[in-house]
């Protein structure tokens, strides 16, 4: 194997500035298909998550006209619920999505986030963790279930953007403090980190409630609260994003991650807690907005109607002209990103077989020389595409280095989506790279055609 390696590696550098060329263009196409093949797989998963759910049977109501603070009408409001009560043969619920901050004294304060049971169901099929979500257990003995997603801990950095970090290397974290404000320590005077909250674990929560949204005219104060909680699950992650119906406002159809998509920062506690009328009956419009959801056998003829009522008394959009809107944005970025795409991967491929054509006569003789001193055919096969695979699979390695600088230098900024755009996984990789060989192993073929017409010894005397 070894000498193959080494014989390899003279046909390289017969034609080193090429093979450069190459293993550059090669590694830029092995980049571009990653990130146009991640692109494309993230929108076109956002239209098979939600084309399923009761989000493509609704509408989204944003409200009317607001003053120069945000502030709704409570004519429009009323009027809305007028429409929505003459239509409650065709409506299953409507969305009860709110926004509040809370504490615990045993825990970091998080964000407080209340969901309805239809938008909770088929929020469902997108969590990742353990233990159950929204709505699989009631309250009992006066505690109410939450899901938690642990916030990641954040370290500190100094100015310059450099981690601060104590003498063995432990990164400093943001610390605990006491009732009168000193820093907690651990027996070995590091800080004390906020704890996780555990499955099972009880706890009361200090809920701020308010609105977000006033209705002018119709003031709804703020209202304090302490809740008695218990952990029925805790959360990794949310796919392929956590779904949130904020303070929308406008008639602009967008697709549904840019309509629905929950911005808040990884590092953040967030407690995710199911809609209760008691608790959370006055604030069930601090967005200003609502999805109405319809029952399945509702007549279209019925919910173009009370979308066109729903449009006198505000904006609205339905919900299945988002989610097209989603397929169309997809279809468009497929069209324009696979050009570039195509353009690359048709020009490593001419490259690759420009460069075999450009070697048929440097290497006649070079392999002419090997079979003479007893080397096979194959093994002179086996050699060449030994060249074409290893050239390859550097072109291959600069990739992934690519990605992993990406990564490096992007990892410590707020801008989780952009990376996971520069991100690969096995499968993608592992495409990647075996269409890589399949195409160093036909290109490897392309001289062999014209050598084994001739004996070696008459491709000893080509040139």
């Amino acid at each position: 194997m070894l000498t193959i390696l080494n014989l390899a590696k003279n046909l390289w550098k017969k034609n080193m500035v090429s093979n450069i060329m190459v293993m550059i263009i090669l590694c830029l196409a092995c980049l571009v298909t990653n990130v146009t093949y991640n692109i494309l797989h993230q929108m076109y998963y956002d239209y098979d998550f939600f084309k399923d759910t009761p989000l493509n049977n609704s509408l989204m109501y944003m409200g009317g006209a607001r003053d120069e603070n945000g502030n709704l009408k409570s004519e429009d409001v009323e009027k809305m619920n007028a429409v929505a009560e003459e239509n409650e043969d065709i409506i299953e619920g409507i969305s009860k999505m709110m926004n509040f901050s809370c504490y615990s004294a045993d825990h970091t304060d998080g964000s407080f986030y209340v969901f309805d049971q239809i938008t909770a169901s088929y929020m469902k099929k997108g969590i990742k963790g353990e233990g159950e979500w929204l709505f699989d257990s009631a309250a009992k003995d006066g505690y109410y279930p939450i899901v938690v997603f642990n916030g990641e801990l954040t370290p500190k950095y100094d100015m310059d953007g450099n981690l601060i970090a104590e003498k063995n290397g432990r990164p400093v974290y943001f610390p605990k403090y006491d009732d009168v404000g000193e820093v907690i320590k651990d027996s070995e005077g590091y800080p004390v980190d906020f704890p996780l909250y555990k499955l099972g674990e009880t706890v009361e929560l200090d809920v701020s409630a308010y609105m977000h949204v006033q209705q002018i005219g119709k003031i709804i104060p703020p209202k304090e609260m302490t809740i008695k909680c218990k952990v029925v699950g805790i959360i990794d992650s949310i796919e392929p994003f956590t779904f949130f119906l904020g303070n929308q406002y406008g008639t602009l159809t967008n697709d549904v991650r840019n309509t629905f998509s929950l911005s808040d920062s990884r590092d953040r506690t967030c407690i995710f807690f199911p809609y209760n009328e008691e608790l959370f009956g006055d604030f069930d419009f601090c967005n200003g907005t609502a999805l109405y959801y319809f029952k399945n056998n509702a007549p279209e003829e019925r919910i173009q109607a009370f979308c066109a009522d729903a449009k006198a008394a505000g904006f609205c959009t339905l919900g299945s002209d988002i989610i097209q809107k989603t397929k169309d944005v997809a279809d468009n970025e497929f069209n324009d990103e696979f050009f570039l795409c195509y353009t690359l991967a048709g020009l490593s491929l001419i490259s690759i077989i420009c460069v075999s054509f450009l070697n048929i006569r440097k290497l006649t003789k070079q392999i002419a020389i090997y079979r003479l001193n007893g080397c096979g055919f194959m093994k002179s096969v086996m050699i060449y595409f030994t060249y074409f695979a290893v050239m390859y699979g550097i072109s291959f390695l600069m990739f992934l280095g690519v990605l992993l600088i990406i990564k490096l230098c992007l990892s410590g900024n707020d801008i989780q989506g952009f990376l996971t755009v520069y991100t690969t996984n096995f499968t993608t990789a592992a495409v990647i790279f075996l269409v890589g060989l399949a195409v160093s192993a036909i290109a490897s073929l392309i001289p062999f055609i014209f050598i084994k017409k001739k004996t070696p010894i008459e491709n000893l005397k080509v040139g």
